[in-house]
């Protein structure tokens, strides 16, 4: 038994195919099989009867609902006298936004009214990997923390490191149906 993938998000639809094989490894056709789709609780989700083709394959797809219940899936092939050919497990999660540890350097610790800053912009993908020609937009703000006078001009103070942990949104997303 084998899938498109082992990963599905809650609306997607669960694509399985199965081929069975006989001791010398040829089809086994024409051979009523029953695949059981069980829930994380061991509860029974979805029963499909069908009948092996020509080359020995059964085939199924299994929309899964938007508000379906997350977790690991069991999906079960049986023969038509209910005895078991193969199983496997399939995961049903909520997959976890790009997060990204963004570090930004800056040019200078303390701006006067009109000066310009250079920041220098870091990104790491928290799952490892470095975040390298990810087009990502970011907003970064420069607060007032303190306010000094000094020879009549305001100086506001900056830290010249600043660490911010983002979940940052693509600018451009795409799918992978």
């Amino acid at each position: 038994m084998y899938g498109d993938r082992d990963m599905y998000r809650p609306g997607e639809t669960i694509h399985l195919n199965t081929i069975v094989r006989n001791e010398k490894w040829q089809a086994v056709p024409d051979i009523p099989v029953k695949m059981k789709i069980l829930l994380p609780n061991g509860k029974e989700y979805k029963i499909m009867r069908g009948t092996l083709n020509k080359q020995g394959a059964f085939e199924i797809s299994v929309p899964l609902p938007a508000a379906t219940v997350t977790g690991t899936y069991i999906a079960e092939i049986f023969t038509g006298n209910d005895v078991m050919i193969e199983s496997r497990t399939i995961s049903v999660e909520e997959f976890m936004p790009d997060r990204i540890d963004v570090k930004l350097n800056t040019s200078q610790e303390e701006l006067q009214t009109g000066d310009t800053m250079k920041v220098s912009v870091t990104a790491l993908n928290l799952f490892g990997p470095p975040a390298t020609d990810r087009k990502y937009e970011i907003q970064y703000t420069v607060n007032r923390q303190e306010s000094v006078l000094r020879d009549m001009n305001i100086i506001l103070s900056v830290s010249r490191l600043i660490t911010v942990h983002l979940f940052l949104t693509p600018i451009s997303r795409r799918r992978h149906d």
